[in-house]
């Protein structure tokens, strides 16, 4: 079941939603279905040209949409209390705040927004302990997440952002021309579809895996505890620029199959 709410906003003020969400399920033992819980839905009119997006410790899932407006769909599961889960959902200038709360007495507690952004809106995303997911984007995106993952798909992003702390990523279908990725803690693995111009990875402990279209690239490999692997075509002169650093942690750079 999908419950639409629409929401008007004023210059200026700040839209917010709170609600109690009935009809969510324990899931025992292996935790809450989100594929069983209803979905509510709630749209902010929107004509900024970035916009910041913290889930607090919910998942978070991206889609780039056509129109002028922000649409949230929420699915929230499990119990806190006894009770369902309280969600908000705040529109504050250009920062959109969602939160699922968890706190207290809770049972499969979870929480999943899907956030439909308009197209050529640049976006940062953030959350901890969970999933940020996020497809077909083509204005700049930045992830940043804390004890969570970053599941990339179709990204051709002008620039692509990543940030974290124990953070997994994986992309694929990358086509975006600057790459920046800084995390503490986690692997990182990125496909590309398409030659970048620069890729910069910075990370302490984890393994860091390139896979690259069939071209020359200039690559610098920094790893002091970890063995490095790079057999795509290397040019000190080439403008396709591979700068990789890792603490403890194997580096693997590669065609694209």
């Amino acid at each position: 079941m999908k419950i639409q709410i629409r929401t008007t906003l004023a210059v200026g003020g700040i839209l917010a939603l709170a609600a109690l969400t009935a009809g969510c399920s324990s899931g025992g033992g292996g935790g809450a279905d989100l594929s069983g819980a209803d979905t509510v839905s709630q749209t902010f009119p929107y004509e900024g040209r970035s916009l910041t997006i913290d889930a607090g410790t919910a998942d978070l899932v991206l889609v780039p949409g056509g129109s002028d407006e922000v649409t949230v769909d929420r699915q929230i599961a499990g119990t806190t209390n006894g009770e369902s889960p309280e969600a908000t959902e705040t529109l504050d200038g250009d920062t959109l705040s969602l939160s699922v709360d968890c706190n207290g007495l809770a049972i499969s507690c979870q929480g999943r927004f899907t956030v439909h952004v308009p197209d050529g809106v640049a976006v940062v995303a953030k959350n901890k302990n969970g999933l940020i997911d996020a497809s077909g984007f083509s204005a700049d995106l930045t992830v940043s997440a804390v004890d969570g993952r970053a599941d990339l798909a179709r990204i051709s992003s002008p620039t692509l952002t990543l940030t974290g702390r124990d953070m997994v990523v994986n992309g694929t279908g990358l086509s975006t021309k600057t790459v920046t990725t800084d995390t503490r803690n986690g692997d990182i693995d990125l496909t590309f579809s398409a030659a970048p111009d620069r890729v910069e990875v910075d990370s302490n402990d984890g393994d860091v895996g390139l896979a690259l279209p069939d071209t020359e690239y200039r690559v610098d490999v920094t790893t002091k505890k970890g063995a490095d692997d790079v057999s795509v075509s290397r040019s000190d002169s080439s403008n396709h620029i591979l700068a990789v650093t890792t603490r403890n942690g194997d580096v693997r750079i590669t065609p694209a199959s």
